[in-house]
């Protein structure tokens, strides 16, 4: 399950999303230094970066409702776990029923191939799927770093030929300006 969320902490208020994870090892969370973290049955992590914006840690207590729905929940954090794509919280499915909210898959992600629709599920998505949407997203990441290193030579190119000619204009008109002054050519070609 995969659901829009808001949370409040005090005075500050933020959406973020609710993992509801089955026992799998094909979504591993896991901390800033990339270790993998268990989330117990009855344990609740909150993303490092929602806990950063709502000032919260390990102990601290949060509010929080799924979108549409007007029940406030008050949870303990117990972990906090790094996602670089998906900011909130990840529970299992007991600890979400535990405080009365219904457990209703909306996504699958598997290992198998899956030929069948059910009327619940938004998505359906493989490994293979994933791993395909992420090289699709690290390609256009590296368009758009060649597209920006092109632009900064073509910049870096422009400046300096600007700099080089404005520096040959300068001399130019400092020679006139001497040779009006009276100072012969031989003295010129000596000063510079």
């Amino acid at each position: 399950m995969d659901e829009r969320i808001e949370l409040e902490s005090g005075n500050a208020k933020k959406s973020g999303s609710i993992l509801v994870l089955n026992d799998t090892d094909l979504i591993t969370p896991t901390d800033k230094d990339k270790n993998h973290i268990e989330i117990g049955n009855d344990e609740v992590s909150i993303s490092q970066k929602m806990s950063d914006t709502l000032n919260v840690g390990i102990g601290d207590t949060v509010n929080w409702h799924i979108m549409g729905s007007d029940k406030w929940v008050n949870t303990k954090i117990d972990r906090i776990h790094a996602d670089p794509i998906s900011q909130g919280l990840i529970m299992s499915p007991y600890k979400l029923e535990e405080l009365g909210l219904n457990y209703t898959p909306t996504s699958i992600i598997t290992s198998d191939h899956v030929n069948k629709t059910y009327d619940i599920i938004k998505t359906t998505n493989t490994h293979e799927d994933i791993e395909k949407d992420w090289d699709g997203i690290s390609q256009n990441m590296w368009l758009f770093i060649y597209i920006l290193s092109f632009f900064a030579c073509v910049l870096a190119i422009i400046v300096l030929y600007n700099l080089g000619l404005m520096s040959f204009t300068e001399i130019e008109r400092e020679i006139a300006t001497l040779k009006v002054l009276g100072f012969k050519s031989s003295a010129l070609r000596r000063l510079l």
